[in-house]
């Protein structure tokens, strides 16, 4: 929880986001999508969303009591639910290879 820097104002930290897109080239934004560092990120996140399910499909998130379980899988389930939403927006940005200027669109879609 300690990544959590604005609790009470998550625009300013959606903001803060989109202001480092400002006055990025497509050139730029191409080498950030063939970067092997974007690459092993995605991976690694991918890998993670692979092992979250085969630990749940072996029934790795069973406990002794019923309360357990429940609170193991629905953590689980979050845990999916984040990487699954991370993972698309990655993709999102990966597939737009068409954007002359990242910020602009990133401006008008927020």
């Amino acid at each position: 929880m300690d990544r959590i820097r604005n609790k009470y104002n998550p625009e300013a930290t959606e903001l803060k986001a989109l202001s480092c897109l400002e006055g990025l080239t497509k050139q730029e934004f191409d080498g950030w999508k063939s970067h092997p560092c974007t690459k092993a990120l995605k991976y690694t996140l991918e890998s993670e969303l692979d092992r979250l399910v085969l630990n749940w499909v072996k029934g790795g998130f069973t406990n002794n009591t019923v309360e357990g379980t429940a609170l193991m899988q629905t953590r689980s389930v979050g845990m999916t639910e984040a990487l699954e939403g991370v993972l698309t927006y990655v993709d999102e940005m990966l597939e737009t290879s068409q954007r002359e200027d990242p910020y602009e669109e990133a401006l008008r879609t927020s």
